[in-house]
C-alpha cells in the first residue's frame, strides 16, 4: 500500500471516531500501528486535507477497476481505509463523476 507520513502537527483523529457514548465502547476497536491509526485493521484516514479524496480518486480510476459504481468502490476502499463518512463520500464521489 502507497501512503504519506502522518504530519504530527496536524489534528488526525476525528473525534467521531469514538462513538457518541460516554464509556467510549468504540476504543477497543482501535490500536496504533507504525504511525497508523488503524481500526478493525483497517487504516483510520483523516477527514481533513486530500487524503480520502485520493483514495477515491485512485480506486475508482484504476485500469483494473473499469469505473466501478458505489458498491463496489465501497467494498475496495472499505478493506484497508475507514472514516467515518466513507460510504456516502463515495456515494457523491460516484455520482458526480461524468467518467461511469
Amino acid at each position: 500500500m502507497e501512503s504519506s507520513r502522518v504530519d504530527p502537527s496536524q489534528p488526525f483523529v476525528d473525534t467521531r471516531l469514538l462513538g457518541s457514548d460516554k464509556s467510549h465502547q468504540g476504543e477497543k476497536y482501535y490500536s496504533i500501528d507504525d504511525e497508523y491509526l488503524i481500526y478493525k485493521d483497517r487504516v483510520c484516514v483523516p477527514t481533513i486535507g486530500e487524503f480520502w479524496g485520493q483514495i477515491l480518486i485512485k480506486s475508482h480510476d484504476s485500469p483494473s477497476a473499469s469505473h466501478p459504481r458505489i458498491q463496489k468502490i465501497y467494498a475496495l476502499v472499505k478493506r484497508q481505509f475507514y472514516w467515518p463518512t466513507l460510504f456516502k463520500d463515495i456515494q457523491d464521489f460516484v455520482l458526480k463523476s461524468k467518467k461511469c
